[in-house]
């Protein structure tokens, strides 16, 4: 599968090369080299409100990482679904997000990007507060954890497209160095998030669920701080 990830990488960046023009006008495009770059990134980064989004982003990542790393041995494992239970549950949970995301579509005719966010990271964070409870009591068995994995996912659907038009809204002269650094973020946190549960596994869901409820806690920490240096009421 690597062999072939790689294979589609390289063609992916030879049909760039040779038939995606650049489609931003030469008196728009950036002059400053490696060095113009890195000092955008510099700048980028001293704005408190533009580092919380970016690593608020970057702990969802870690929260759907982490999900992907320990969710095999949570439900194979510790409760004992055969794979092809464990495959349409992975896959419910995929669609609960989808489902989400195109109701966010919906939701931003009548409401602002920042209103949905805190939203979905209440809801979020309160499912992570009670799937921690479940992680160290066994509360409500089986269910409750399918349930609230369903929850703190599909909120993705509305946390991920938005966290990102208020992260990258202010920003439309600097639009790509911003993206780069969000991107790094997510994948930078989502992969130690994910190393985690695995360095962490002893049979139980516990590292998985302290790794997923962290993510969502401090994800929505970060954003009601982003959003209280934007103005916008953060309650």
């Amino acid at each position: 599968i690597f062999i072939a990830f790689a294979v589609f990488g390289v063609a992916c960046a030879a049909a760039v090369a040779l038939w995606l023009p650049e489609s931003l006008p030469p008196e728009r495009r950036s002059r400053g080299g490696v060095s113009g770059a890195f000092g955008t990134y510099a700048r980028l980064l001293r704005d408190g409100r533009f580092a919380a989004f970016a690593v608020a982003a970057g702990f969802g990542s870690g929260l759907l990482f982490s999900y992907i790393t320990g969710s095999a041995n949570a439900f194979m494992g510790v409760h004992g679904v055969s794979s092809s239970t464990f495959g349409l549950l992975f896959g419910l949970n995929a669609l609960g997000m989808v489902a989400v995301s195109q109701l966010n579509r919906r939701l931003l005719s009548l409401y602002s990007s920042a209103q949905i966010l805190k939203v979905g990271y209440h809801i979020q964070a309160s499912a992570g507060i009670l799937l921690l409870v479940h992680g160290w009591t066994g509360w409500g068995g089986m269910p409750a954890l399918t349930a609230l994995l369903f929850v703190m996912l599909a909120m993705m659907g509305f946390v991920f497209p938005n966290m990102t038009a208020l992260t990258m809204a202010p920003y439309k002269a600097e639009a790509g160095s911003a993206s780069a650094l969000m991107g790094t973020a997510q994948y930078a946190v989502g992969s130690t998030a994910g190393a985690v549960v695995s360095l962490a596994h002893n049979g139980t869901v516990r590292p998985m669920v302290a790794v997923m409820s962290t993510s969502a806690i401090v994800g929505w920490l970060l954003v009601h701080r982003a959003l209280r240096r934007q103005g916008a009421p953060a309650a």
